[in-house]
Formats: structure tokens, C-alpha cells, sequence
């Protein structure tokens, strides 16, 4: 049971055979022989989101928080220029995840009370708010295969812009987990003849993804040219190919103790 499952989740769960309901009415249930039901596809009631705070900017202080949790004891500016947000927007979320006792605060000191609920609410808002949000396009390169487009994409990028990669192209330069078919890119910025530059042409099934970062917090990356781990986690964990969410695993394992 929980408030809001998104079908990528609800498809990884169902492929494990797990039971879900959640708030909006998608379920999957299998009881026996004798009653099958399975909807998804619905989403969270604008409403409900509202009241919870839980617009883009607020998703993106959640963000900043769970990947560097000292942020919530820096200054207001630090921590929205960290989330990529308005001051207002961060001032409202961290009061909004207090009055939710979701965040705490001792002689002065916040600190996180409830992890796993702040890290199911970013995962869940990343899959049906932000990443939308954020998503550039998808694009097709002539490039041969993905090592040739990473060259490509560097050699276009190099230090001229703030960017990084996230996904499996990031998850394989941590460990050589599972890379599959698509590079995601991660910007800062992105100038609108960027995809002229790359000699990239829109296409829904492209191997290329450009997509800007949820805030400056997500180029602190353990290794040269990937974003935060959390960042490489969530995008791994929100697409549809199992063997990706076996490298969001081992990435957890190894670079988000922190979260434990």
C-alpha cells in the first residue's frame, strides 16, 4: 500500500509478482484462482499534490536534501541555489516537511526523522513531475554505438557547459555496472542549438536523452563527467528494463549509505 505507485514501479512490481494498491486506484492484485484485478495509469489528484507542496521546486529541495542532508543546516539561499529554486519555494518545503514531522529540528539542528519516505516521495515525483519537466528530448545521433556517442557527446560538451551523465552511461564509470542502449545527459543549461551541435535529430526512441539536473547538488558526482549517485539511482530505477534497476541496486549499495 502506499500514496501514489507510477507505472514503471507498479510494472517492476507486477513483474515480481507483488500485490500493490495505492491512493489513485492503481493496484495490481492476484488472489489465487478465484480474483484478478490490475489498473494503472492513474495519477495523483492535482489537489492532494498541491496541499502537499509537492509542485517541481519542492521535489528538487527533497532532492537536495537527501543527497547532501547538511543542507537542511545552511542558510535558505545556500539550499535553494543548491535545489535550483526560489528562496520562497525553499523556505515553504522545509516547513512543510516539519510540520509533516518528516524533518526535525534539536536546539537548532534540522535533521531528517523519516529517510525512506522523503527518498519514496523524490522517486515517485522524479518518475511523474520533474523528470517531465526537466526532459529536453530524445534524440538520434549517427553514431555507431553507445561508447561512440559518449566520445561524440564530450567532445561537443567538454568544458564549455555544466553537465554530466546520468543513467546507465554514469552507472558503468562507477563500477562497469549494467550501461544499456541510452546515454543520459544532464545539463546545467541548455543553449537552443545544442542539438545542432551534437548533429542530433529528434526521436522518441533515440538512444540520446538530454534532460536539465534538478539543481547544482546534482553535479557532485563520486567520479569525472557523472551527476550525484542519487540522481544516477533515480533515473536507473524509474526506467522500464529490469537489468537497469539491478544497476540502481548496486549503486545504492555502494554510494548511498548515507540514505540507509
Amino acid at each position: 500500500f502506499a500514496p501514489y505507485i507510477p507505472r514503471p514501479l507498479g510494472q517492476h512490481l507486477a513483474e515480481h509478482d507483488a500485490n500493490y494498491m495505492d491512493l489513485a486506484g492503481n493496484c495490481r492484485l492476484v488472489l489465487g484462482h478465484r480474483y484478478v484485478a490490475h489498473v494503472e495509469g492513474r495519477t495523483r489528484e492535482r489537489v492532494a499534490e498541491e496541499r502537499r507542496g509537492l509542485r517541481v521546486p519542492g521535489y528538487q529541495v527533497l532532492f537536495a536534501i537527501l543527497a547532501e542532508p547538511e543542507l537542511l543546516n545552511a542558510t535558505v539561499r545556500r539550499l535553494a541555489d543548491a535545489a535550483g529554486t526560489g528562496k520562497t519555494a525553499a523556505a515553504e518545503t522545509l516547513r512543510r516537511l516539519k510540520d509533516e514531522n518528516l524533518i526535525g529540528e534539536v536546539k537548532g539542528r534540522r535533521f531528517i526523522l523519516e529517510t525512506k519516505v522523503l527518498l519514496e516521495r523524490w522517486i515517485a515525483g522524479y518518475a511523474t513531475h520533474v523528470r517531465p519537466r526537466l526532459l529536453i528530448g530524445t534524440y538520434r545521433t549517427a553514431d555507431r554505438d553507445p561508447e561512440a556517442l559518449e566520445r561524440h557527446v564530450e567532445e561537443v560538451l567538454a568544458d564549455e557547459l555544466t553537465w554530466g551523465f546520468g543513467g546507465g552511461a554514469a552507472a558503468t564509470r562507477l563500477a562497469r555496472f549494467y550501461r544499456g542502449e541510452r546515454t543520459v545527459v544532464h545539463l546545467e543549461k541548455a543553449p537552443l542549438d545544442l542539438p545542432k551541435r551534437l548533429r542530433a535529430q529528434r526521436a522518441d526512441d533515440g538512444p540520446l536523452v538530454l534532460l536539465r539536473a534538478p539543481g547544482r547538488i546534482a553535479f557532485d558526482g563520486v567520479k569525472p563527467r557523472t551527476v550525484h549517485p542519487l540522481l544516477i539511482y533515480t533515473e536507473l530505477l524509474v526506467a522500464a528494463d529490469p537489468r537497469a534497476r539491478e544497476a540502481a541496486n548496486e549503486v545504492w549499495e555502494r554510494h548511498l549509505g548515507h540514505l540507509r
